[in-house]
């Protein structure tokens, strides 16, 4: 299996392209996680987003 990452700018792209609003993004590492600023040299990002209502 193939791992993809992401930096911050292209996460928060690709979910609003898919209809996401975003809430938040943080960052840390796993086990580890923190509502603070996402730092490149951490293992992962956290993002927060909602599922669309239906408009019909």
């Amino acid at each position: 299996m193939r791992e993809r990452g992401f930096v911050p700018s292209e996460l928060i792209l690709l979910l609003l392209a898919a209809g996401f609003p975003i809430e938040h993004i943080w960052g840390g590492t796993a086990g580890h996680w923190k509502r603070a600023a996402v730092d490149l040299d951490k293992m992962e990002i956290m993002a927060i987003a909602r599922k669309p209502l239906d408009s019909a």
